[in-house]
């Protein structure tokens, strides 16, 4: 079974009713990878609206481990922001890990766009919104990879 760590930002956003709206959509990808059997993990599972952060050192300490026994790293990058995403997208590309980044290329990082050399893999896949054909394109590209 492979596994996916998704990396979504959690404390970006400018408000909770719009973190809760990008949550539900990226509950909904989980559900449907669980249910084509992949073994999925995401901090935002756990980032709830009475929920607790970890401290920053166990946070580094969780992703690390869940980074390395992962097949595939998804980014999901909505818009600009500040996020700790891109620390874990840097982490996902020293090991060599097949990487997915969801959002609109404009929006991301300079070197992130560059990440396709030697024998990484990178899927940049443009999307302005987390619909049904979003959640499609990121399924069949993890498809294409496994």
């Amino acid at each position: 079974m492979k596994k996916i760590f998704i990396a979504t930002p959690i404390s970006g956003f400018d408000n909770w009713h719009e973190y809760e709206s990008f949550r539900i959509n990226i509950l909904t990808l989980i559900e449907m990878l669980r249910q084509l059997n992949y073994h999925v993990w995401s901090e935002i599972e756990l980032v709830g609206s009475n929920s607790e952060y970890d401290t920053p050192e166990q946070s580094v300490k969780k992703d690390i481990q869940k980074i390395k026994s992962s097949d595939i790293f998804i980014l999901i990058h909505p818009r600009k922001m500040q996020t700790s995403t891109l620390f874990e997208l840097g982490y996902a590309f020293s090991l060599s890990k097949d990487i997915i980044i969801v959002g609109e290329e404009r929006n991301l990082p300079y070197m992130a766009k560059g990440l396709n050399i030697d024998d990484h893999f990178l899927k940049i896949v443009e999307s302005d919104t987390f619909d049904e054909l979003t959640l499609k394109k990121i399924v069949d590209e993890i498809n294409g990879r496994t």
